[in-house]
């Protein structure tokens, strides 16, 4: 996630630096706007069916091409 192109970022623990974004986006309806379809479309391309299909067969096809299959 990069912050202020899909989402916003705060230290881990850093209340007072979460709230102060919270309240900067609340008051910016186009910016929670454009996060929210930037964050869709991350989400649609890197966790949709087509792309978990595509990785669990290249996962597959790395396993079989090796010649060691797990037990």
């Amino acid at each position: 996630m990069g912050d202020g192109a899909d989402g916003i970022r705060c230290p881990r623990g850093n209340a007072g630096e979460l709230g102060e974004a919270l309240i900067r986006s609340g008051g910016d309806a186009a910016r929670r706007a454009r996060l929210g379809a930037s964050g869709r479309e991350r989400v649609r391309r890197d966790y949709g069916m087509e792309s978990m299909v595509s990785r669990t067969e290249s996962a597959y096809l790395e396993v079989i091409e090796s010649g060691k299959v797990p037990v």
